[in-house]
């Protein structure tokens, strides 16, 4: 059994439908046919400009 957590984020559209993705992450990250337990998966639709908020609570140092 894998166990994960999937997060997207993407805009609403009409009566809470969502829309397009425009980024997410999977945690545990999924290598080599099993769970990389110490990495993130992270997805950004447009690479050009990514949503740097996902990436700062994601990867920030807690002090």
């Amino acid at each position: 059994m894998f166990e994960y957590l999937i997060c997207v984020i993407s805009p609403v559209t009409g009566d809470y439908e969502p829309g397009k993705p425009e980024c997410g992450f999977l945690f545990p990250a999924f290598f080599d046919g099993g769970a990389a337990l110490n990495c993130v998966d992270v997805f950004q639709a447009d690479s050009e400009h990514p949503h740097q908020e996902l990436l700062q609570m994601l990867f920030s140092e807690k002090s």
